[in-house]
């Protein structure tokens, strides 16, 4: 028989900031990484190595936020990612939050969706995973035709790895950016199970927030 151990090991935010300024944080850190954060708030997050860019890494934590929160207070999609309550939260308070050193290595990341034949611009640095990145191009335009020009991050080909729980409330719902493509007041999620689902943007559910070395 095999038994297997987790290692862990430390490693300060120079190195990686080191490796990300040489072109080398791909040899660093890989997919299924996980970097332990602490929030200003104390919270605390793991965030997981969850696909590659050209020369980096996009991360999403491996588990929600203690707190749930609605995408938009009112029931609308109207807008997309770029003009929800969602995104300005994530950039204008809980960016600040993380600790300094992380801030000053996350890599803003530009963001397009198509709605209604205009494109809806924004430039992130912390933002929430598409339906694409999370569920790959099958059934994209179907259930979100804004974000079908994405690719599914590595980690998510797994169905277990999209299973995300809430601080003290289990396995949970949670949101992911991409308006829902059938109507105009919900946007995509996964569900408790880890497969597609959608909800009303008024509505409470997990955030999981992704950003890029």
């Amino acid at each position: 028989m095999n038994i297997r151990k987790t290692i862990t090991s430390e490693i300060e935010w120079n190195t990686i900031k080191k490796a990300q300024a040489d072109g080398k944080l791909q040899e660093l850190l890989q997919v299924g990484d996980e970097l332990d954060i602490t929030l200003k708030t104390g919270e605390a997050l793991t965030a997981q190595a969850a696909g590659t860019t050209e020369n980096g890494l996009k991360f999403v934590l491996k588990d929600c936020m203690k707190d749930t929160r609605s995408m938009n207070k009112r029931m609308t999609n109207k807008g997309g990612w770029r003009d929800s309550e969602m995104r300005l939260w994530l950039n204008e308070t809980i960016f600040h939050m993380l600790p300094d050193e992380l801030q000053e290595i996350i890599i803003p990341r530009r963001i397009v969706q198509t709605m209604d034949g205009e494109a809806l611009e924004s430039e992130d640095k912390l933002w929430l995973p598409s339906f694409t990145e999370m569920f790959g191009k099958e059934n994209a335009e179907g259930w979100a035709p804004a974000d079908t020009d994405e690719t599914q991050m590595e980690l998510f080909a797994a169905e277990r790895s999209r299973v995300k729980e809430v601080p003290g409330n289990g396995t949970w719902w949670y949101w992911l950016r991409s308006p829902r493509g059938s109507n105009s007041t919900g946007f995509c999620g996964v569900n408790s199970s880890g497969t597609a689902d959608c909800a009303d943007a008024s509505g409470a559910s997990g955030v999981a927030f992704g950003f890029c070395l």
